[in-house]
């Protein structure tokens, strides 16, 4: 609820789309979305990127949770400054979700879309877990950041 200039303003929470693939069931290599994760996703922790050598903020690499899959992934949102180098060069985006524990590592790498890219499924509660983003241009990584490693249930 919101109380501005003495009014009370009932909010709900904006319903979550269905995923447009079918249901699969929660493992390491699944896409969050149709593992069912959006409904209570949180963003457990999130780094800014830089282009290699400059001080050219291009966009922020998350770790996202599911605490009722009890699953993580990696969500790389781009800023206005990549969009603006993707007019002038080819840019690609791989999105990992990494668990230490076992190495396990699940990558997906496309061209930047303008929107968000996301990686498959961790499972958590065996380690601690982390998400990476690489950036390359023309081919030729340019950024690269990851977020903090984090033992989640």
């Amino acid at each position: 609820m919101t109380v501005r200039d003495g009014l009370q303003l009932e909010c709900e929470p904006d319903p979550v789309a269905d995923s447009p693939w079918p249901f699969e069931a929660a493992r390491d290599g699944v896409d969050p979305d149709a593992a069912g994760c959006s409904p209570d996703a949180v963003t457990a922790h999130a780094r800014r990127i830089a282009v290699t050598g400059s001080r050219t903020i291009v966009g922020q690499v998350e770790l996202r949770y599911s605490p009722s899959v009890g699953a993580a992934w990696c969500r790389f949102a781009g800023f206005r400054s990549l969009d603006h180098l993707a007019g002038e060069r080819a840019v690609e985006i791989e999105v990992q979700a990494c668990r230490e524990s076992d190495g396990a590592e699940f990558s997906y790498r496309s061209g930047y879309v303008f929107d968000c890219h996301w990686s498959d499924l961790v499972l958590t509660g065996a380690g601690r877990v982390f998400a990476r983003a690489r950036l390359y241009f023309d081919g030729t990584l340019a950024a690269c950041g990851e977020t903090n490693r984090l033992a989640l249930p």
